[in-house]
Parts: structure tokens; sequence; C-alpha cells
């Protein structure tokens, strides 16, 4: 008897779009939800997501550069969207000291314990 319901493995939807545009193309949707948190929450949910954003891709860039040793890394954005994402599902006046920890533990032991982008077995 013939399947009704087909089913493959992951990707179902292939493109030809790189990492970085697609990183560069969450960012981009994810400024509308990042002016009302500013909005409503004030200037401290705006320097929680600036933060986030720098503190993890600074700390990719260590990682991939120092700790592994790979000279030619260019990054792809998918930190930043880490940083932010993190950023945004926490309180506004939450402590930054806390924060830079879970970038710490979300990029370090999330991502880069598992072999980095696509090896990890959920996202951080």
């Amino acid at each position: 008897m013939a399947q009704i319901f087909p089913s493959a493995s992951a990707p179902h939807i292939r493109t030809t779009d790189s990492v970085s545009k697609i990183m560069l193309d969450v960012i981009i949707a994810l400024i509308p939800a990042v002016i009302v948190s500013v909005i409503v929450f004030g200037w401290s949910a705006l320097v929680l997501c600036l933060m986030g954003v720098v503190v993890a891709e600074a700390l990719e860039l260590f990682i991939m550069k120092v700790l592994r040793k790979k000279k030619d890394f260019t990054p792809d954005g998918s930190a930043a969207v880490t940083g932010l994402l993190l950023a945004m599902n926490l309180p506004a006046g939450f402590p930054w000291y806390l924060f830079i920890i879970g970038i710490v533990i979300a990029i370090g032991l999330g991502k880069h314990v598992y072999g980095g982008l696509g090896s990890n077995p959920s996202q951080p």
C-alpha cells in the first residue's frame, strides 16, 4: 500500500541562500520586535539586545580563532541571532553578568562543544 503522507529527512525546502544571508534575514525580521520592546520596556531592552549580539559574536570569534585555531573563519551571524533571541527572552532589567554567563553556555556549550553550526543536537 502506498504512503498517504510520504516522509523524508530534513531539510524539506532547499535553497541556494548562504547561512549569512539567512541569519541576516532573521535579524531583519526581529527588528520590529526589538523596536516594540524598546517602546514598551525602555532603553535597557535595547542595551540588552545590543550586548547580546556583540558578546555572542565576540565569543564565537574567540572560540573559532583562538581555541579552535581557524584563522580563515568569518562570522556567519548565527551567534548574533542566538544572542539577540536570548536577550529577547529575558526581562529588560536582567543582570548583565548573568546574561553573559547565559551567552557563554549557549554559544560555548550549546553550539561549539558539538562541532558548531549544524552539528548541535538542539539549538541554544
